[in-house]
């Protein structure tokens, strides 16, 4: 079975799968490959059925989490760059951790994006009324129109879907707004609330600028938050914002 998975973002997964019969797998197969196969299967239903009924008799099937898979140093990398990846520790083969050998690996990370993720990162810590977000490409799905509609403005959606790049300009805006709400360093109301309210306009020469709207105006008020600056930028992977807030 060959599979492509492809991620449509926040919660939505997609797949595309061929799949080919065991009769016609099997089939090109000599006696003595097979029968090792076989072996195989048979010792992993072996292995995963006594983890199963140890799981259950002992009451361990779920296993919650104390702590973050990353030391407290990562939090930022692994939070500024999207293609960070966990990797399976040498002395204990089942438990995966961010390591900083691992994130600034050219396997996964390419050198711009490394060093985009570094600087953001230290900025993020010294300055306040910074605010600083990464996203991969592929994070909006824009066949989603609900959450099109619940997060961008008619006409922010007008702007990204005439654009030459309409992924690549929705997930810059996206981030903007990611960023312009950090900038802004009040409270989050929750992963699904909107950001409508958060407008990425752009002006005569087409850089963005941030107006408020709403909650938004509100909270930037009572924080003494009288302007907010945006910068959006993007490579082929992933769009960058910064947002700086003047008070």
């Amino acid at each position: 079975m060959s599979t492509n998975f492809t991620s449509f973002g926040f919660g939505q997964k997609g797949a595309q799968a061929v799949v080919i019969h065991p009769d016609y797998l099997y089939a090109v197969l000599d006696k003595s490959t097979y029968e090792d196969y076989a072996c195989k299967v048979s010792a992993r239903n072996k292995k995963t059925y006594r983890y199963m009924h140890n799981a259950i008799t002992r009451n361990s099937l779920f296993r919650a989490k104390d702590k973050a898979p990353y030391a407290d140093e990562l939090e930022q990398p692994v939070y500024l760059d999207p293609l960070a990846r966990v990797e399976q520790q040498q002395k204990k083969k089942n438990t995966f951790e961010f390591s900083a050998k691992n994130i600034q690996s050219k396997a996964y990370v390419g050198e711009v994006a490394r060093k985009t993720a570094e600087a953001l990162a230290s900025l993020n810590k010294s300055s306040k009324g910074v605010g600083v977000d990464v996203e991969l490409l592929s994070a909006i799905n824009l066949d989603n129109e609900t959450f099109i509609a619940r997060n961008f403005t008619p006409e922010e959606i007008a702007y990204c879907r005439g654009s030459s790049n309409p992924q690549a300009s929705f997930t810059g805006t996206w981030s903007a707004k990611e960023a312009t709400f950090k900038a802004l360093g009040v409270p989050s109301q929750g992963g699904g609330a909107s950001l409508i309210d958060i407008v990425i306009s752009r002006d005569a020469n087409g850089a963005p600028k941030v107006s408020l709207t709403g909650d938004a105006k509100a909270a930037a008020k009572k924080a003494g938050v009288k302007n907010v600056n945006v910068s959006i930028s993007h490579d082929d992977y992933q769009a960058t914002a910064v947002a700086l807030s003047e008070f």
